[in-house]
């Protein structure tokens, strides 16, 4: 028998599950003993559970998510390798060719021609005066791209004076990065603040690009 108060399958003259009795059952149904009636209780229904359905919007937002973050990750982490990979050939002890050269003479650096046009000292610059036992050294180098292509000029100047480097004065660039044509020539001045007592002064020049071969070409403006 069927319980129509809780629908629960028994026998017997109460439902164990409810209380009810039978009598009740007979009374409350007309048509009861015509019939038999198969029933599934509610909780049977959530035996088998229907899988729920992402909606497509949110699956493409997790996706766009990932895809930005992992992009985002790679555009941080690409510089970094690319900074150790320049680390560590920098800290690879490569030996410099150095050449080295008179100042009336002229080297070849990657596609250009450097030589020495003129050296001044002066005891001003700029309404600027040397400190005590200084003076100012200028030099005007002439560049030419010796080659069939514009070029840009990129290198590092170094001065020495008697083996101790000297820095450009007031801040100024110790590089040099232009753009040049073809067969056209630059003037570079440089200037540095340096000791009125010396005995050597050399002028180094390398190429920013040239981080395998660590070229250097060397002008000894002042020898011993």
């Amino acid at each position: 028998m069927i319980c129509n108060n809780c629908g629960y399958e028994f026998e017997g003259n109460f439902c164990p599950m409810c209380g009810t009795s039978v009598s009740t059952h007979l009374n409350n149904n007309p048509y009861a003993g015509n019939y038999q009636t198969q029933y599934n209780p509610p909780y049977q229904s959530y035996n088998n559970p229907k899988p729920r359905k992402r909606k497509k919007g949110v699956v493409l937002a997790i996706v766009l998510v990932s895809v930005v973050a992992l992009a985002s990750a790679a555009m941080y982490i690409a510089p970094l390798g690319l900074f150790a990979c320049f680390d560590f050939i920098d800290r690879m002890d490569i030996a410099d060719k150095v050449e080295t050269h008179t100042i009336t003479e002229s080297a070849v650096l990657e596609q250009f021609r450097y030589s020495i046009e003129n050296v001044s000292y002066t005891d001003t610059y700029n309404d600027d005066k040397p400190q005590n036992g200084y003076e100012f050294m200028k030099v005007k180098l002439r560049i030419t791209n010796i080659s069939k292509s514009g070029n840009y000029v990129s290198s590092e100047t170094d001065v020495y004076v008697d083996d101790l480097l000297y820095e450009e004065y007031d801040d100024m660039e110790d590089y040099i990065d232009h753009e040049l044509a073809a067969g056209k020539t630059m003037i570079s001045e440089r200037v540095y603040e340096i000791p009125k007592n010396r005995s050597k002064i050399e002028l180094d020049i390398r190429g920013t690009y040239d981080i395998f071969g660590n070229t250097v070409i060397k002008f000894n403006i002042l020898e011993d």
